[in-house]
């Protein structure tokens, strides 16, 4: 499937996006790297190359928040390969409780997760119309379902993300094109570690009764996705059963994260 397939993905220098690019290039994909650190950029590239396999493997610099830099980039990459697939994995994150996250926050959260999804969507959307093929995927999250103490800015931001991965979904579909929403709970990248750092404590015990997987984990659950052509992934036992839980018994969800949530204010209180 992948084999001398040309995939963008973006956030391709670290996390799930460097796993991704890791993993396709085993499979012979033609495999370019977007990302606003050019710094890193370097480095994920030789990565990505000591991986075994015949695709190409080229790097972008641009900012995914920005439409221009994004649709330059899109249009220099369509002069040598028309992308087949694009992978949207860019985004940031940074807990706070609500009452201590100014307004320039959630602005930072919309434009980077929210918008810079659509910006890269609106760019490479044209060419795959045009040849009635090919695959999106959009890089959700469990918190993208689950508002979650501590991610009011960031949980706005991925349950946009999801609405609009879903309705543009519909569009694409009559034109050959498949969209698919991905929603991992808590990943072992450089972003988490950053998090875990920033969090509060309430946000940290629930985010760890979700459960952890690594950046390799989820990228395998994504190109399997994407094989099966599927509409939705959460990767993980326990992704799932949040998932799945959220959906069917939404007040045992509340229960357990209303309760994480105390436990750990009496802990504070030495109550």
């Amino acid at each position: 499937m992948f084999s001398n397939k040309t995939v963008m993905i973006t956030g391709g220098s670290s996390g799930i996006g460097l796993a991704l690019g890791c993993a396709l290039r085993q499979r012979n994909a033609n495999v370019v790297i977007v990302s606003r650190s050019g710094t890193k950029l370097k480095s994920a590239v030789a990565r990505i190359e000591s991986n075994p396999g015949k695709g190409s493997v080229s790097s972008y610099r641009a900012d995914v928040r920005s439409f221009l830099e994004v649709r330059q980039v899109v249009r220099a990459i369509e002069k040598s390969n028309p992308i087949d697939c694009l992978i949207n994995s860019a985004g940031i994150v940074q807990p706070a409780r609500f009452k201590d996250q100014n307004i320039v926050a959630f602005k930072r959260a919309m434009n980077a997760n929210f918008l810079g999804t659509v910006n890269v969507c609106k760019a490479v959307s044209p060419f795959m119309l045009a040849r009635k093929s090919g695959t999106i995927v959009n890089v959700g999250s469990l918190a993208g379902f689950i508002g979650v103490y501590g991610y009011t800015a960031y949980s706005a931001s991925k349950f946009a993300v999801h609405g609009f991965t879903q309705a543009l979904r519909a569009e694409m579909k009559p034109h050959g094109i498949h969209v698919i929403l991905v929603a991992p709970p808590d990943t072992d990248t450089p972003m988490l570690e950053r998090e875990r750092s920033e969090m509060p404590p309430e946000t940290a015990a629930i985010n760890d009764s979700a459960g952890m997987l690594s950046a390799e984990e989820v990228a395998n659950s994504i190109i399997l996705a994407m094989k099966r052509k599927r509409k939705l992934v959460v990767p993980g036992f326990e992704g799932k059963f949040a998932y799945f839980a959220s959906r069917f018994i939404p007040g045992v969800v509340d229960f357990v994260m209303d309760s994480k949530i105390a436990s750990v204010r009496k802990r504070k209180s030495g109550t």
